[in-house]
């Protein structure tokens, strides 16, 4: 992964969540976990795929996790966390 850091965004981590998920290993969870920790930018970590998700998303665990996340976002407030 440094190496890719290094090649593709000039040893920057990156600010969006396209370009942290296109890095290896880095999946939707990590992505939000730096965005929200590192950049101070609205963003909700979660396993999409945990115990609690089918009472936020339906009967069961979600197929598609960004939309699962996405409808997540939608129904927080803004500025909701901790």
């Amino acid at each position: 992964m440094a190496r890719t850091l290094v090649e593709r965004h000039g040893g920057a981590v990156p600010r969006t969540r396209d370009e942290l998920t296109a890095l290896p290993g880095v999946g939707l969870k990590t992505a939000n976990v730096v965005l929200g920790n590192a950049f101070d930018q609205q963003a909700i970590a979660w396993t999409p795929t945990s115990s609690a998700s089918p009472s936020v998303c339906g009967s069961r665990a979600p197929r598609m996790p960004t939309r699962s996340t996405t409808k997540l976002v939608n129904v927080l407030p803004r500025g909701s966390g901790p």
